[in-house]
């Protein structure tokens, strides 16, 4: 009973995906090296299996990343989200004319002594530019997420209780530059499920504001 009590806090308190981010704020395209950039993002989440979210009310987030380009195709970035940090690395491996097509791999979550949540995500993206001004992308995700609460209790002893669940889901974005491209604009939805689960759509919109030194994207143009 002590035990299952400790698992039910423990869940209520990681909050399903409520305590995660599952916002898509890059497009396929890296930074160009020496190159830095600067997000602010704003979403509203819902659904999952969080508490709050299940009862209809939507959870709002901000986000701020910072990303450096630091060589031909490769730009790295970090993140920090409403209860996490998350590191990536993003690696354009293909481009023919317009299109764009990248992996995105990184690692986030919330380690803490008592409880914590590790995600390794591992996205591909693409990305098309419509013109000098618009880009539009998108692109599916794969999260292995492990969540654990530590238990010290004088009936069952000490240890861990682990949680592993698996989200699979995917993206569109659609992206505004202006014209020296030091500004940009970003819109975007997302949509996850936890298949082995059966568990609730996540679906998340957001809205990003980048702003760049004068050096142009790598984009080969």
């Amino acid at each position: 009973m002590v035990k299952r009590s400790m698992i039910l806090l423990a869940s209520l308190l990681l909050g399903g995906t409520g305590c995660s981010t599952l916002s898509t704020v890059n497009g396929a395209i890296p930074l160009a090296p020496g190159q830095s950039q600067h997000t602010l993002a704003v979403k509203v989440q819902g659904g999952g299996g969080n508490v709050v979210a299940n009862a209809g009310v939507p959870l709002p987030g901000f986000e701020y990343q910072y990303r450096r380009g630091i060589k031909q195709d490769v730009d790295v970035g970090v993140r920090a989200y409403n209860a996490g940090l998350l590191l990536d690395v993003r690696y354009r491996f293909w481009q023919y004319k317009d299109w764009h097509w990248a992996i995105n791999p990184s690692l986030a979550g919330l380690p803490l002594p008592s409880q914590g949540v590790i995600e390794t995500r591992l996205p591909l993206l693409v990305e098309k530019r419509l013109s000098s001004a618009w880009s539009v992308g998108g692109g599916s995700t794969l999260i292995l997420r492990d969540q654990w609460i530590s238990i010290d209790n004088v009936e069952i002893g000490k240890g861990s209780d682990h949680r592993l669940d698996v989200f699979a889901g995917g993206n569109v974005r659609a992206e505004h530059r202006n014209k020296r491209e030091s500004f940009a604009l970003a819109f975007s939805i997302d949509a996850y499920a936890q298949p082995a689960r059966h568990g609730n759509l996540v679906v998340t919109g957001g809205v990003q504001l980048n702003w760049r030194n004068s050096k142009r994207r790598g984009d080969g143009n």
